[in-house]
């Protein structure tokens, strides 16, 4: 396919996937770059019932993404502990 665009003169991006991965820990903050990294690579990445969306129309900010629920519960469950995570920041309370 690369050779293919090469010679129509279309740009393009060549990703190889991995086969293996040798990694002995993943923090909470790895695991969250690497989901907002493909997000932004690919545009649009889904994990179980959530479409993530890293290029959209509206986007203002590079570090904004755009969430898609497909399980109702899930968004519930997620929308009332985006609630209590902003109320704790608005107490301005630092580590």
């Amino acid at each position: 396919m690369a050779d293919l665009c090469e010679a129509q003169g279309v740009e393009y991006f060549h990703f190889i996937i991995p086969h293996a991965v040798d990694a002995e820990r993943c923090s909470a903050d790895d695991f969250i770059n690497l989901i907002f990294n493909l997000s932004c690579v690919f545009g649009v990445i889904r994990l179980n019932s959530i479409v993530i969306f890293g290029e959209f129309k509206g986007k203002n900010k590079l570090d904004e993404l755009k969430l898609r629920f497909l399980d109702e519960k899930l968004y519930e469950r997620f929308e009332k502990h985006l609630r209590i995570c902003r109320r704790l920041m608005k107490l301005g309370i630092e580590a």
